[in-house]
């Protein structure tokens, strides 16, 4: 009798976490999150039954996972009190909880896991020691102090950079891939077990020309390939370290890496399907070059001239279109324009046509839209600066991943890295009133001595407009 009342509280134990409703420890399958924002979203990937519990004491979100289908769930709380939300399931192969201001996530009783994606958070610890099925970890820009990787074997992309990690062992991950551990407090790092490495960036750390070169020391020289059979150019940045001017980058070129960042120069070097090099070099130009181009890109997108748009289209990097289909916004990225294109969610091709009474282009700060009275605070007219700070690929990896709608091909980030790793990128902002009825937002880059159209801002300045 005493092992069949063991049975049925067994049973009644397991009814209950199905349901959201348990919190014993024993039960594989459980993940933890807390956090006082008011909405949360989550995307989730696996098989089987799920609960969600959203610790709000409504009635729990429970769903059918299915294999390759992302299922986006989301709840909006009345107040910001700090509150734990519950998932429970047996075969959770995938967490995204990115941007949603986490101050404890807890994924030790999911063993299945193998894609976490948590960035943009508070999370001051994390532990993923048991999670040994671990392919790709996304925990960049929290408050993370330390990080364990050591059990997770399997590991093949991380991303732990914009954290306060003073040290990173990843000898044990012998699988790794992609390593970006920039923005964080390294004095040293050693990758001679990654064999498999091609993409490594640990710029603004604290590297010494000594640390940096002993890094190098470390780098293998394998030859590695893309699934599909081509080369991958491998490829370090060292940007904003100490000894990033003093140290000797011939010890990893003669490995066949490409070093970015050595004395302030790029990456300068994009292998695409094609093998083409860019070289990204800084070069001088003059201000009658650039207002040349800004006009002639103004005239082409305003007669709908589409030879004369794409000559001015990198025919290896394409064009980036930013847009606001729904509530955040994606990134489209196509290799030329055709006007009879729609992006994603849209209905044709917003105009992109601005009819200008003063074609003077202004080299200052750039106007801005207020969204109250729903005006412009600059008179109608072309203005640039030499910065553009929206981070393409942050978008792409955070956003569109966040969604879970979309996977970038290798090649399709290495393309948007390049966007975002060059550094003359100008914003420009061409304006027909002070009001929104017209107006461009566009980006140009200055690539081997040449202007190329590289952004266009399609998404609006106040939501979708």
């Amino acid at each position: 009798m005493k092992r069949l009342g063991l049975f049925i509280l067994s049973a009644v134990l397991i009814m209950a976490l199905g349901c959201g409703g348990g919190s014993g420890e024993e039960v594989d399958g459980v993940m933890t999150m807390t956090t006082s924002a008011r909405e949360v979203r989550i995307v989730l990937h696996g098989t089987g039954i799920t609960t969600i519990d959203w610790g709000d004491g409504r009635s729990p979100d429970i769903c059918d996972l299915i294999e390759d289908e992302p299922r986006n769930l989301s709840r909006t709380f009345s107040d910001t009190t700090p509150r734990t939300i519950t998932i429970s399931g047996e075969n959770i192969t995938g967490l995204n909880c990115g941007l949603n201001g986490l101050t404890a996530l807890d994924v030790s009783r999911n063993t299945a896991l193998k894609e976490l994606w948590c960035s943009y958070n508070g999370l001051t610890a994390l532990d993923v020691s048991r999670n040994i099925a671990l392919k790709e970890l996304w925990c960049n820009s929290n408050g993370l102090t330390a990080l364990d990787v050591s059990m997770n074997i399997a590991l093949e992309v991380l991303f732990c950079g914009d954290n306060q990690i003073t040290e990173l062992d990843v000898s044990r991950n012998t699988a790794l891939k992609i390593l970006n551990c920039g923005d964080i407090l390294l004095t040293a790092l050693d990758v001679s077990r990654n064999t498999a490495l091609n993409e490594l960036k640990c710029f603004g750390n604290l590297l010494t020309a000594t640390a940096l070169n002993a890094l190098f020391e470390t780098l293998h020289n394998n030859t590695v390939f893309w699934e599909y059979g081509d080369e991958i150019q491998k490829g370090i940045n060292i940007e904003d370290n100490p000894g990033s001017a003093d140290c000797d980058p011939t010890i990893a070129e003669n490995k066949g890496w490409t070093v970015g960042g050595f004395e302030g120069t790029d990456l300068g070097v994009l292998y695409l399907e094609s093998q083409s090099e860019i070289d990204t070099t800084e070069r001088e130009f003059n201000n009658e070059s650039i207002n040349d181009a800004i006009i002639t890109i103004i005239n082409a997108l305003k007669n709908k001239d589409e030879a004369a748009i794409n000559k001015l289209i990198h025919p290896d990097l394409g064009i980036i279109f930013l847009t606001m289909p729904g509530p955040i916004w994606n990134v489209v990225l196509v290799d030329k324009i055709s006007f009879d294109w729609s992006p994603p969610g849209y209905y044709g091709l917003p105009s992109l046509a601005v009819e200008l009474d003063d074609y003077t282009v202004r080299f200052e700060s750039l106007p801005q839209f207020d969204c109250d009275i729903e005006m412009w605070d600059k008179p109608a007219g072309i203005y640039y600066q030499a910065q553009y700070d929206i981070n393409i690929t942050d978008i792409a990896m955070s956003i569109v991943g966040f969604m879970g709608n979309y996977e970038w091909s290798p090649e399709e980030i290495k393309r948007m890295e390049m966007f975002d790793n060059h550094s003359q990128n100008y914003h420009v902002i061409a304006l027909c009133s002070i009001d929104k009825t017209a107006y461009l937002d566009f980006v140009i880059s200055f690539i081997n001595d040449k202007w190329y159209l590289t952004v266009i801002d399609i998404k609006g300045n106040c939501g979708n407009m």
